[in-house]
C-alpha cells in the first residue's frame, strides 16, 4: 500500500519485510506469513474507530493463533507497540503471545550481518515513538553495532529524549511537522552521520518525502 502511494519517491517498502524473512531464515527460523494478515490498526485507533480497530484486533489475534505462532515478531515499532498495549486492553491481558520487535530477537542470535563498501561508516539512529513508549532502546543499537565497519553515534535528542518524526497516523502532516522532521534531519548531520537508521516505516516515509522534496532546505 505504502509503496504504491509514495512510488514517485521509490520507497522500498516491502524491502523490509523480505528482508525480515532473510535475516529469521539466517537463524534457523521460519516464520508463519499468512496472506490473511492485516494492518494492525493502529490508525483506526487514533482516529477514533474503537470499534473497527478492535474488529481488525480480534482478526489478526485468531490469524496468529491458527498459525500456531508462540512469538511475533515485528519489524515496524508502531505495529509492535499496537500489539502489546491496546491488543492486550482488547483481550484483557489474556494472550498467550510473545510480541517483539525483530532487534530483540535478534540480538542474541548469531547473525551474519554485512554491508556493502569499504571503510568505516558513521550512522545514527532515530528512536521511534513505539520504541520509546516500551522501553526498547539497547536492542536496536546493539544490532547496528554488530555490522561491520559500522560506527554509531548519538544525536542531541535520542533514546527517551528522542524526538518525533513529526507526524501520528498521518493526521498532521504540516508545517508545524515538517520543522521538526528537518531540525531531526540538521541534528543527524550535525551528529556527523551519513545515514539515519530507523525502525519504523511512517519515520521512513515522513524523514524520506520532506529529504527528497524539492523546496529549498539548510
Amino acid at each position: 500500500f505504502f509503496e504504491r502511494v509514495y512510488s514517485d519517491r521509490k520507497l522500498k517498502l516491502g524491502e523490509i519485510a523480505r528482508a525480515a524473512v532473510k535475516l529469521l531464515n539466517a537463524v534457523g527460523v521460519v516464520p508463519a506469513v499468512s496472506n490473511d494478515e492485516r494492518c494492525c490498526g493502529h490508525d483506526l485507533l487514533w482516529a477514533g474507530d474503537v470499534v473497527g480497530f478492535e474488529e481488525l484486533a480480534r482478526h489478526n489475534i485468531e490469524m496468529i493463533k491458527k498459525s500456531g505462532a508462540k512469538v511475533v515478531v515485528f519489524t515496524c515499532a508502531e505495529c509492535f507497540r499496537t500489539f502489546e498495549l491496546d491488543y492486550r486492553r482488547v483481550f484483557d491481558g489474556n494472550l498467550d503471545l510473545k510480541f517483539m520487535h525483530i532487534s530483540e530477537f535478534l540480538r542474541d542470535k548469531n547473525v551474519p550481518l554485512r554491508r556493502g563498501g569499504g571503510g568505516e561508516e558513521v550512522v545514527t539512529f532515530h528512536d521511534p515513538c513505539g520504541l520509546r513508549q516500551l522501553g526498547v532502546y539497547d536492542a536496536p543499537r546493539d544490532v547496528i553495532m554488530r555490522v561491520p565497519g559500522v560506527k554509531l553515534v548519538e544525536m542531541e535528542h535520542s533514546r527517551e529524549l528522542a524526538t518525533c518524526c513529526g507526524v501520528s497516523g498521518f493526521l498532521t502532516c504540516d508545517t508545524a511537522a515538517k520543522l521538526m522532521q528537518a531540525e531531526r534531519l540538521k541534528e543527524a548531520k550535525r551528529a556527523g552521520a551519513s545515514k539515519l537508521v530507523v525502525a519504523c516505516p511512517k519515520c521512513l516515509i515522513h524523514l524520506c518525502l520532506l529529504y527528497t522534496s524539492p523546496s529549498p532546505r539548510d
